[in-house]
């Protein structure tokens, strides 16, 4: 008799840690991010962007690519710099901090220029927080400059402050997604 509970204590034991194990399994598969394939309208990149996030394309003729999320105030803009000469990418992202800093409203919280790994193209970053007259909020904003053989890619990242916090890894998984075609 004791045998028999001995065995059914087991058995019950083995199949309430492998519920759990499969349980455990399946959660890690449903939190998965699918992505959407984004080309630039110029056709000389692309980048990846959780489909997750509502987007919508603006036409702007200043841009290569121009998102934007209305309900979480997500924007990306990116230009297209095609060189014709080789440049000090460095010495043109400072200059390009100083310019932008100085056309914003009540700037602070700035992040200097740091050089980031990016697989085989230089790149540099730097962030800061604005406050928009026309919205009258706050944005946090990141620019990196992009430098490949044929191009440099500028991809400005801004997010309302209040949902900076949820963009933060978007925003690395965009720039890390980022392909020259």
């Amino acid at each position: 008799m004791k045998y028999k509970n001995i065995k059914t204590i087991f058995i019950f034991t083995v199949l309430f840690v492998l519920v759990i194990f499969l349980t455990g399994c399946n959660k890690n598969t449903d939190e998965q991010v699918n992505n959407v394939i984004i080309q630039s309208d110029d056709e000389k990149y692309q980048i990846s962007l959780s489909e997750d996030i509502e987007i919508q394309f603006n036409t702007d003729e200043n841009y290569s690519l121009d998102l934007f999320s209305e309900k979480d105030n997500f924007y990306l803009y990116v230009n297209t710099i095609y060189k014709n000469r080789e440049v000090d990418l460095l010495d043109y992202v400072k200059d390009d901090k100083e310019f932008v800093l100085s056309k914003k409203n009540n700037t602070r919280d700035t992040i200097d220029i740091s050089s980031i790994n990016l697989q085989k193209y230089t790149a540099y970053s730097y962030s800061f927080t604005y406050t928009d007259s026309d919205f009258n909020k706050d944005f946090f904003t990141q620019i990196v400059w992009i430098e490949t053989s044929d191009n440099i890619y500028i991809l400005n990242l801004e997010i309302s402050t209040e949902n900076k916090d949820r963009y933060i890894q978007i925003f690395n998984d965009i720039i890390n997604s980022f392909t020259e075609l």
